[in-house]
């Protein structure tokens, strides 16, 4: 049964003091539960509106000193000595799209209901998560299932790829530039001939729900950079 909004403060006060009673701080308990720091924060604040099970069992678990095994990854990763990174949830286009994000950010969704496999990405951070690609309007360089490396809550530069939420619920890959000091932004297809642009002012910025910078992926990152280096063309086209 799902957790009303008193059982969510009433949680969250214990897990905060229950965490200082251990000495240990928001980071600490996010690496021994396996539930993302964001998501303990908002639990610890009162400032969410559901607790996945699966994440509070977790927590509490944590915090009664028991090990936490971590979901298993698709295939064996060798260690590479001084490489940092780490495992994170992947999520795929189709279960994004169905995620109501003003209720469970897409975050904090993947880290609880995202499916069985884990990916190792280089330079991953806890929080991140990966979405797979379905369908051509990254192509050639993001192709269809593509993992993209996700981090919620990161500035987002000119020119960079990014995962949109739409109002509609709508989930869309695009190029993300903005000018006049962000008063105009503009999400932008890298293949031209397969999707559209989508450009927005104050005015209609409320269609937009989320933007989430993508960090990395298994793809030439360079070569997209290049591909993208003249924004002018970009708003002009």
């Amino acid at each position: 049964m799902a957790m009303n909004q008193e059982e969510i403060k009433r949680f969250g006060d214990y897990v905060s003091r229950k965490r200082k009673e251990l000495g240990l701080t928001q980071n600490q308990l996010a690496e021994l539960s396996g539930v993302s720091n964001g998501t303990i924060g908002t639990i610890e604040t009162g400032k969410v509106r559901a607790i996945g099970a699966g994440a509070k069992e977790k927590i509490e678990r944590a915090l009664n000193g028991e090990k936490i095994e971590k979901r298993a990854p698709v295939c064996e990763v060798k260690k590479i000595e001084n490489v940092k990174g780490r495992m994170v949830p992947i999520i795929s286009q189709a279960a994004a799209a169905g995620v109501n994000t003003r209720v469970y950010p897409l975050a904090e969704y993947a880290e609880e209901f995202g499916d069985s496999r884990m990916r190792f990405f280089p330079g991953a951070q806890p929080g991140d998560f990966a979405i797979e690609v379905s369908g051509g309007s990254m192509e050639p360089y993001y192709p269809d299932k593509t993992l993209l490396l996700v981090r919620p809550n990161m500035r987002v530069p000119n020119g960079s790829p990014v995962v949109v939420v739409l109002y509609t619920g709508e989930v869309i890959f695009k190029i993300f530039f903005e000018r006049n000091n962000g008063a105009e932004f503009l999400l932008a297809s890298i293949n031209k001939k397969c999707g559209k642009k989508f450009y927005y002012t104050i005015e209609n910025a409320w269609q937009v729900r989320d933007i989430y910078r993508v960090v990395s992926s298994y793809r030439d990152e360079v070569a997209i950079c290049d591909a993208l280096a003249d924004t002018e063309n970009v708003w002009n086209d």
